[in-house]
């Protein structure tokens, strides 16, 4: 039977940690403050079936598609704004061509990578059972959404660079307002599509699995295991865009200093230099 002990009493993280023991545990004995705990989501009794974890993920999952709603409010916002003069908008039209040729060019390395861990994981899952059958698809989910975070991010700093420098031409205030917008976009989107996949996949397996076919810790580890292996996914992706980024970024750094060093004749690291966008590839 499990025991609570008058410590648990007082640690909400211990609370949390513990539901699923109590509500597996039908004989469990426990104080008024599990009570008064699981009152504040909603719930008149803890005896119900995953009741608290439920709930906690679909607020999660509402949570994270306002994340995009407003992260999609930034970028409309952004997109609003002016890119400067004919120049400024044929440099910025050169980053964002390079910038968008690095990401095709990384995405086709990457996607051979995860063909051949999807393909390991699935001989693991469907050949060996030694994976449940929803690792594939969750790790392949992760760094999909992973990836479609990049992409919408490098989009939007691309787009906000000009615009950014357009807008602190008239005033400090709009400046920052612009560039603190298209840099809330990338923030918002990785939490945001990140918190949705992994509210569905609970969702979906807490639905999908049922309990009178698997005892309830068992269904609780298939669930966590397949939350687990998205996270290993979204993480190899980010991996390779990191790693990737900066190299891309010190090779578009070095190669403007020279273009502009021998062409026109611009001291190396001059303000004139047209430069990547290095804070870009620190945040995928």
């Amino acid at each position: 039977m499990f025991q609570v002990t008058d410590i648990d009493i007082y640690s909400p993280l211990n609370l949390i940690r513990k539901a699923p023991q109590i509500l597996i545990d039908k004989n469990t004995t426990y104080p008024i403050e599990y009570h008064l705990f699981f009152a504040i989501f909603g719930q008149n009794q803890l005896l119900n079936q995953y009741c608290v974890w439920k709930r906690i993920y679909l607020d999660c999952a509402i949570a994270s598609l306002l994340a995009l709603v407003l992260a999609w409010y930034f970028y409309k916002q952004m997109m609003l704004e002016s890119e400067g003069t004919p120049t400024m908008e044929k440099i910025a039209s050169y980053v964002r061509q390079g910038a968008m040729s690095y990401l095709k060019q990384q995405y086709k390395v990457v996607g051979l990578v995860f063909l051949g861990l999807v393909i390991l994981f699935s001989i693991m899952a469907y050949g060996f059972n030694l994976q449940n059958p929803w690792v594939p698809i969750a790790f392949l989910t992760g760094g999909f959404f992973s990836g479609l975070s990049g992409f919408l991010g490098m989009k939007t700093a691309t787009y906000a660079s000009a615009r950014t420098a357009n807008a602190a031409q008239h005033s400090l205030n709009k400046g920052l307002r612009v560039a603190f917008r298209s840099g809330a976009v990338m923030g918002l989107v990785v939490v945001g599509l990140g918190l949705l996949d992994i509210s569905f996949w609970y969702i979906l397996l807490d639905y999908c699995i049922p309990t009178d076919a698997l005892n309830p810790s068992a269904k609780l580890c298939v669930i966590t295991t397949t939350m687990l292996t998205f996270g290993m996914g979204a993480s190899t992706q980010a991996l390779f865009a990191r790693v990737g980024g900066g190299i891309y970024t010190k090779a578009a750094d070095v190669g403007a200093d020279l273009v502009g060093k021998v062409e026109a004749g611009i001291p190396e690291d001059d303000p004139a230099i047209p430069q990547p966008l290095p804070i870009m590839w620190e945040t995928m």
